[in-house]
């Protein structure tokens, strides 16, 4: 299972800032596709915690940054 990260307060997040992510299911946002990788460039808990993610090409260029929701996203190996 993934790390889980103290946040804000003491609040749990299983990511923090500058952590590369990797989207794990393409279905909400048709224009990034699974299994690609980002960097967490904020935090925002609440009931459903979501990061905000610049996606990255291949080069390390960015491709697109967007709010993502915890559950869409997974640990890069």
């Amino acid at each position: 299972m993934g790390r889980v990260r103290r946040f804000f307060g003491g609040r749990s997040t299983k990511y923090r800032q500058n952590d590369l992510v990797k989207l794990g299911d393409s279905a909400p946002y048709s224009h990034i596709s699974a299994g690609m990788v980002g960097v967490v460039m904020g935090v925002y808990v609440g009931p459903d915690t979501s990061y905000d993610v610049e996606f990255l090409d291949a080069r390390g260029g960015v491709l697109d940054r967007m709010v993502v929701k915890e559950v869409h996203l997974l640990d890069v190996d």
